[in-house]
Formats: structure tokens, C-alpha cells, sequence
């Protein structure tokens, strides 16, 4: 299985975050995400494989000594 290319996820991000500003989401009780939420999305993932590798090496490291 392929990922989609990055003009497809790059619409698909931009139409969910659009969505809930547009008139239709009271219908849908949709809300729109704080500020502070998109400062998350936009370091977590890249944090994430580096905080996973610290994790490995301390278990490792654990394991080792265990």
C-alpha cells in the first residue's frame, strides 16, 4: 500500500482544519481548534521519533544491566 502523495494529504489537512470555519459545522457541532492546538500538531509529530529513541536507548540500557 502506497501513501497518498503530498498534494492529496496537503488537501485533505487543509480541508479538515477549514472545515469546522465554515457555516455548516454548527449543523455538525463541529468547533475549531484553539491556536495553541496547532502549535502542537505542528511539533509533536516531529518530536516524536526523536522522544522514542530516547526511550529505546534507556531500556536498552536497562535491559543490559539487568
Amino acid at each position: 500500500m502506497q501513501a497518498a502523495p503530498p498534494s492529496v494529504a496537503h488537501g485533505a489537512v487543509t480541508f479538515a482544519i477549514a472545515l469546522p470555519l465554515q457555516p455548516v459545522a454548527s449543523w455538525s457541532g463541529l468547533m475549531a481548534l484553539a491556536p495553541l492546538a496547532f502549535v502542537f500538531l505542528r511539533r509533536a509529530p516531529p518530536a516524536y521519533p526523536g522522544f522514542i529513541e530516547l526511550i529505546k536507548a534507556f531500556l536498552y540500557r536497562a535491559s543490559a544491566g539487568a
